[in-house]
């Protein structure tokens, strides 16, 4: 007996929450979508995501230091220990260098986002 397959075609969701402007974000929003989607549907699916405005990037800029934080410190990280040692000695800096070190690298991380 042959077999009868299914054919399923991929349909884009209408999110209030998509972005026109940003590409940055996507793996963020596909880590808060995996994070919260239970398979409810999508009237019902409350990710905690706004519309695009700035208090979208703020929830966004948050959700990513959040994400890189438990990944960097992840006890199943083979470089853990390093980057908490990196991290520990970068406080010891004092707080104008590294505002000055931040300020300085804005140009070179605008030039490669484009280039991204």
């Amino acid at each position: 007996m042959q077999s009868q397959k299914k054919v399923s075609h991929p349909q884009r969701l209408k999110m209030t929450w998509r972005m026109v402007k940003n590409k940055v974000y996507c793996g963020v929003f596909a880590m808060r979508h995996m994070e919260t989607y239970m398979g409810q549907p999508l009237s019902k699916w409350k990710p905690g995501l706004h519309k695009e405005s700035a208090i979208q990037q703020n929830t966004l800029e948050k959700l990513r230091k959040r994400y890189a934080h438990r990944m960097l410190t992840s006890k199943i990280n083979m470089l853990r220990a390093k980057v908490l040692d990196l991290a520990e000695n970068f406080q010891k800096v004092e707080f104008k260098v590294r505002t000055d070190h931040a300020y300085k690298a804005m140009p070179t991380i605008q030039k490669r986002l484009k280039e991204y």
